[in-house]
């Protein structure tokens, strides 16, 4: 049976038609704004990463001596963000994290 000239509307296969072209419309599209929210987001690292290694460098050059990392992973803690004490110029601790307070 087909629909007469008098008839209005859009079929089931139109309207699936136009709704793939725009899928893939909107899929093409999204790809490139991914990518560019990834490399911003990788310039802001890289940025803070600049200015943390500053803060080390102006460290040492003021103490002659790197700070420890901080250990301390509770936001509530008095240390939280200071450098640990146990460690003395000189010696070297491969863990633990950035001792921010102790660079500001």
């Amino acid at each position: 049976m087909h629909p007469s000239a008098s008839q209005k509307g859009f079929s089931l296969i139109e309207i699936a038609i136009v709704l793939v072209v725009l899928g893939l419309l909107l899929g093409g599209l999204l790809g490139p704004l991914s990518v560019r929210v990834e490399q911003q987001e990788r310039a802001k690292t890289q940025a803070l990463l600049e200015e943390i290694k500053e803060a080390l460098l102006g460290y040492a050059a003021i103490n002659g001596y790197l700070p420890c990392p901080t250990t301390e992973t509770d936001p509530a803690d008095d240390k939280y963000g200071v450098a640990a004490d146990a460690c003395p110029p000189g010696t070297a601790t491969a863990e633990g994290y950035l001792p921010w307070k102790t660079l500001v």
